[in-house]
């Protein structure tokens, strides 16, 4: 496909997929219902699908999420 690059690609792609999935076991620790589903193999979900399996806390709307993250921006020390 890319001459050989293949491989550096996958390799670099499964570091990331592993930090990533580890972040998301660290970050929801607690809070994920493994035992629903695997929620880490890959898959996608819809809204109530990720709050049920504890991937998410909430489902709300844009301008919701806007107002959170500016509260969490300010109470955030730096």
């Amino acid at each position: 496909m890319m001459d050989g690059k293949d491989d550096d690609l996958i390799a670099q792609l499964d570091a990331l997929n592993e930090t990533f999935l580890q972040d998301v076991e660290t970050n929801r620790a607690g809070k994920l219902k493994p035992k629903l589903e695997n929620v880490l193999d890959g898959e996608t979900y819809d809204a109530q699908a990720a709050l049920r399996f504890g991937l998410i806390d909430k489902i709300s709307n844009f301008r919701y999420a806007v107002k959170r993250s500016l509260y969490l921006a300010k109470t955030i020390k730096k």
